[in-house]
């Protein structure tokens, strides 16, 4: 009975100070988190209505070389995207 009540206070112990050195490191090597909330510190999140214009516009300039409309581009249908962005005729916006 003696043994265990030592192994129990050991581990017990042991669990104690192993908590107390999580916390401290956990604590003291955390970055600053950037104002704003979450993410890169780049301010607030940007209007959803934006957003999905813009998705809609890039999205049609893409599907238009999508020629059999099956929502996978071939290596033809990318070649041709590729040629367009080479040639100039093809951008995308920020």
């Amino acid at each position: 009975m003696k043994h265990l009540t030592s192994t129990v206070t050991t581990v017990a112990l042991a669990a104690l100070l192993a908590s107390a050195s999580f916390a401290a490191e956990s604590t003291t090597t955390r970055p600053a988190r950037p104002e704003g909330g979450k993410g890169k510190g780049k301010g607030a999140k940007p209007d959803i209505a934006v957003v999905v214009a813009h998705l809609t516009a890039e999205y049609s300039k893409v599907s238009s070389f999508d020629l059999d409309q099956n929502g996978k581009l071939e290596e033809s249908e990318q070649e041709a995207i590729a040629a367009a962005i080479d040639a100039g005729t093809l951008t995308f916006t920020p």
